[in-house]
């Protein structure tokens, strides 16, 4: 495993953006490449571990600690599931209507669009840009 920095740009339609940057590990192998980091206390996440799973047309973040959730986003795809917290769980779906992968030489430059809905309440749509560089 390699040091990497993780910069994730989340902005939901009508609101500002909001970026994170992440220290965290990188690794790969023959069918996917990684990063994991800890969540931070900006994020509201403090005490999660996230894991982001890199396919070569599909994306999946992983979540375990405080919160645990597993999301795939892959363009076309709906994925239903649950979003754990500490005082129970949300029902929720991922609609990615497009998602880009572009490996780099030294990481990644990721971008998704997607539709989020906690079930039977509300959808937002979502873009959200990851950048990886291998430290």
């Amino acid at each position: 495993m390699r040091n990497a920095t993780i910069s994730i740009k989340n902005n939901k339609i009508d609101e500002e953006p909001i970026e994170v940057v992440y220290k965290g590990l990188y690794s790969e192998n023959r069918d996917k490449s990684y990063v994991e980091y800890e969540e931070s206390e900006m994020t509201g996440m403090e005490g999660t571990t996230t894991r982001i799973n890199i396919h070569s047309d599909y994306l999946e973040i992983v979540r375990k600690g405080t919160l645990n959730s597993t999301m795939k986003f892959k363009e076309g795809y709906v994925d239903s599931f649950f979003y754990g917290m500490e005082f129970g769980a949300l029902s929720m779906e991922i609609s990615t209507d497009s998602l880009v992968i572009e490996k780099l030489e030294d990481g990644y430059d990721i971008f998704v669009k997607y539709f989020l809905e906690v079930k039977g309440n509300y959808t937002d749509e979502n873009h959200m840009k990851i950048r990886i560089i291998r430290n």
